[in-house]
Parts: structure tokens; sequence; C-alpha cells
């Protein structure tokens, strides 16, 4: 599980997200999801967490991978799949999250980036109200 920090608005809606991780040794693991809330983690990283409890609590980012995450805000929520199959054919992966009209988009390392942006920012620039980057990698600074 990844603590999460509430704004003064209560967002996120939750205390904490959890996020599939693949382990690789002890308390160390591959996370395998892409995060919707959690910042500074992106599918591939390398984590360690601590397993003193009932669930493993993230403990520190090992080895970032060269992935980048984004979350979208969907203005227009019958347009998820549209945008969705835009960003999977240039490469990306998009799940839809917990709250309507929320996307959360893994750009691995290889994808070019600036296009990812200006599709969000100019070809569905009426579908998407508001982006995020949660993180941003080396390969796509």
């Amino acid at each position: 599980m990844f603590s999460l920090e509430q704004d003064q608005d209560g967002y996120p809606p939750y205390r904490e997200e959890g996020i599939w991780v693949r382990s690789l040794a002890d308390s160390v693991g591959e996370v395998l999801s892409i995060p919707f809330f959690v910042t500074g983690i992106s599918k591939g990283d390398f984590i360690s967490y601590d397993t003193t409890g009932n669930e493993a609590q993230f403990s520190e980012l090992l080895s970032a991978k060269g992935h980048s995450t984004l979350r979208l805000i969907l203005s227009q929520e019958d347009a998820g799949d549209r945008i969705r199959n835009e960003l999977e054919s240039l490469g990306c992966g998009v799940e839809m999250g917990p709250i309507q009209s929320l996307l959360a988009v893994d750009i691995p390392p290889r994808t070019n980036y600036t296009a990812i942006i200006r599709i969000i920012t100019k070809d569905f620039t009426k579908v998407v109200s508001d982006y995020e980057e949660a993180c941003i990698s080396r390969e796509h600074r």
C-alpha cells in the first residue's frame, strides 16, 4: 500500500492506494500497474516495501526504469475509449480510474513524450479538461 496525502479539499478521495507489485527479492518489487494517485512512481520502477504488518507498505523508490505517468481528467466521460485507443496506438498503457473520468497513462521510455502531450493538449482539448504529470522520467524531460 502507498500512503496518500489529501489536500484541503479531500483529494485524492482515499488515504492509501494499492498498486500491483511483483516480488523480486526480500522486500524488493517491480511496480506492475499504473498509479492513479501516487506521485513519483511509475510502472516498471523497482521499490522497497515493509512487510511487518498485514499489508506491504511502500518504503522507497530504488530504481526508476524510465516510464512516465500522466493522469487525465476527462470532461466528456464517453470519450474515454477514443483517447485510450489513440494513446495505446502510440505505445502507452492506459487504465480507467476508480473515479469516473480519470485515466492513468503509462508512457514507456522510448515513446515520444512530446507527441503524447500534443495529442492531449491539441487533438483532445475538448475531451481532456486537465492533466497532471505525476511522474516524469529522465528520458522524457
